[in-house]
């Protein structure tokens, strides 16, 4: 039974998919997104393929939508302007691997806050204003949920999504759960405190 965007490999299936080229730049060097589904049960592969389909293209459909509604100042043309800049460059493969390794070595809030960002492709105010209850960790498909707080709003309503929790950004969840104190409310107190969230600071 051939399952569209599953692969068997060992005694798990994999979810893998391409990622749509005009979004790759929400990604940070990945051209695919490849999740272990943990299972080889057929009936459960393909309800788990389902669900990360549905979810993957609700979150392309609002990242798409938050282009479409880009400033509308953005396509006039002044001359000269950005002639003194220099074009940023994408970390490659080599620059990701080393930067995952150095997060997980130093293994604090600052490099899970990194650790984060780097698989979800979140905007920083996005992540740093996250609640603690935002990181849904004990459900078959972890995922972070964004959505607007009163110490942070989101950019527009198209914004409100759930992120399927990958690669670092799953391990950078946990740590973040596992070291929260009682009571905690924020993901991240030492930039949101007081009902204020300080995404400049980090």
């Amino acid at each position: 039974m051939h399952i569209r965007y599953a692969y068997s490999r060992g005694n798990n299936y994999y979810y893998q998919r391409k990622i749509p080229r005009d979004l790759l730049r929400h990604y940070a060097g990945s051209s695919h997104i490849k999740i272990n589904l943990k299972t080889d049960d057929l009936k459960k592969v393909t309800k788990h393929v389902s669900m990360i389909n549905t979810q993957y293209e609700s979150i392309w459909a609002s990242l798409r939508k938050d282009q479409d509604n880009a400033n509308s100042f953005i396509k006039l043309r002044i001359p000269g302007l950005g002639g003194d800049t220099k074009k940023r460059k994408t970390f490659d493969s080599i620059q990701l691997s080393a930067l995952i390794h150095e997060c997980k070595n130093k293994d604090d809030d600052v490099r899970w806050l990194l650790a984060l960002q780097i698989d979800l492709g979140c905007r920083l105010a996005e992540v740093t204003g996250l609640a603690l209850s935002d990181l849904r960790l004990n459900v078959g498909l972890p995922y972070v949920s964004i959505q607007p707080h009163p110490w942070r709003v989101l950019m527009t309503n198209s914004s409100k999504r759930n992120v399927p929790l990958v690669g670092v950004s799953l391990w950078a969840a946990y740590k973040i759960v596992e070291s929260a104190k009682r009571r905690q409310l924020y993901a991240f107190p030492r930039y949101t405190n007081g009902g204020q969230c300080k995404a400049n600071s980090a």
